[in-house]
């Protein structure tokens, strides 16, 4: 049935003996058919791998970026990629044409009986032309690095609508030099600090009083957490390895607008191994757990930061 179905829409009619239509109508071959297919196929799977490319990359770019500082969803980076990805299409489809045409496929002469289920093919071979260049175009998916669930993210997934505009209203920008310190070792912790941009190092204290590396935290990580949790004064320096650049939330508005996603930060501090063999998990033992009226319990689905 799938043999007389193609039969029927590559010749136009059933085929007859000889390779003759059986009916009146003229029958279109599959030498007319092949170019026909192609030329119609070829330009599409430039547009589908263009637009397609272009959507896994700017997605990814506004995802690390522009969501991150807003708070916007995964679905809103898709959604501003997706505006990106049709501009990139649109504008590959006259690339695209140029190109098949300088492969020298030759366009078919077709009779007017045979122009109708021309145009049938046509759209076949579009569609099949569109979804080769959509699979062609998740080949950047390969190249791009594997990334970690960040903090940042995690808590701009627990915050309402109402809390980050609220947040971002109350967001300051920041920038310092390689080498400058953020956050001081014994100050009062008054800024909870989220990077966008650089490479930081917290330094702590060992036993004795003597500065000994803790970790590194880049693009996507929260410093001054501890502080802002337990609401004691800092227990580590944290100093610019280069250009940094955050957006900062004082204590006020934190305690105002984050209570609900303290469980976040207190998970990762003390699960991380970033804390492991520090002061600062030293300094958490000797915490008896906070109360706050009003938090909400830490859920079962609170996801583990690495």
């Amino acid at each position: 049935a799938l043999g007389r179905w193609v039969s029927r829409m590559a010749w136009g009619s059933s085929p007859g003996q000889g390779g003759r239509s059986s009916s009146k109508g003229v029958p279109l071959g599959w030498s007319k058919l092949c170019p026909l297919f192609l030329r119609a196929m070829l330009p599409f799977v430039g547009f589908g791998m263009a637009s397609n490319a272009a959507l896994v990359l700017a997605g990814d770019c506004i995802d690390s970026t522009v969501c991150m500082v807003f708070g916007f969803s995964t679905l809103a980076a898709a959604g501003m990629g997706n505006a990106i990805s049709d501009t990139v299409g649109m504008l590959s489809t006259g690339p695209a044409e140029r190109l098949t045409q300088r492969l020298g496929i030759p366009e078919p002469e077709l009779l007017p009986e045979q122009r109708r289920i021309a145009d049938y093919w046509r759209s076949v071979a579009r569609i099949v032309g569109v979804v080769l260049g959509c699979l062609l175009g998740l080949l950047p998916l390969l190249l791009l690095p594997e990334r970690k669930p960040r903090l940042v993210d995690l808590v701009a997934l627990c915050l309402t609508a109402e809390q980050k505009v609220s947040i971002f209203k109350a967001l300051q920008k920041a920038r310092y030099q390689p080498g400058e310190i953020i956050i001081a070792h014994g100050s009062e912790g008054n800024w909870l600090h989220f990077i966008v941009e650089g490479r930081v190092e917290v330094v702590g204290r060992d036993d004795a009083g003597n500065k000994t590396h803790i970790c590194e935290i880049e693009e996507g990580g929260v410093i001054g957490e501890l502080e802002m949790v337990y609401e004691q004064p800092c227990v580590a320096d944290v100093i610019a390895l280069t250009e940094v650049e955050t957006r900062k939330i004082h204590k006020t508005d934190y305690r105002k607008y984050m209570r609900d996603v303290e469980d976040i930060f207190r998970n990762r501090i003390l699960t991380s191994s970033d804390y492991t063999g520090s002061p600062c998990k030293t300094f958490l033992t000797e915490i008896p757990p906070i109360t706050t009226a009003g938090a909400s319990a830490p859920s079962s689905a609170t996801p583990h930061v690495p």
